[in-house]
């Protein structure tokens, strides 16, 4: 029997990265196009909604000129994620909230710190799991 190992094939799309672009970029193309849209004496709703659509198309110009493009892969879960997890999230914000005032020596901060060292092991034992 012969064994035949295919690829494995990762989709990717391309998103743009808003962490990199240059907003003071943005801002001055945005300002330049903005100039040129009149606005009308009175409003209604159709006239409402044309001018919302120009000036989304406008501010979505201005972000590819601007902003670069990243690939990323598309439809990515992350599959080790559950709902125990999620609810020791959830409890160990409350903790950080219930003592984020409070003197670093308060007792509140052990019980943080205690929830927090349970949590990053239950995250590493559910990747190891997936």
């Amino acid at each position: 029997m012969m064994e035949v190992s295919l690829p494995v094939l990762k989709i990717y799309k391309w998103v743009h990265n808003l962490k990199k672009t240059d907003w003071k970029h943005f801002q001055s193309i945005a300002a330049g196009k903005y100039k040129t849209v009149r606005l009308p004496d009175a409003w209604n709703p159709a006239t409402l909604n044309t001018y919302v659509e120009a000036f989304s198309a406008i501010a979505r110009q201005c972000l590819e000129e601007v902003s670069p493009l990243t690939k990323v892969l598309k439809d990515r879960s992350f599959k080790w994620w559950t709902d125990s997890l999620q609810d020791k999230r959830h409890s160990l914000r409350a903790a950080l909230h219930a003592c984020k005032w409070l003197p670093r020596d308060h007792q509140f901060w052990g019980i943080y710190h205690e929830h927090l060292r349970e949590y990053k092991s239950l995250i590493k034992k559910a990747k190891r799991a997936s």
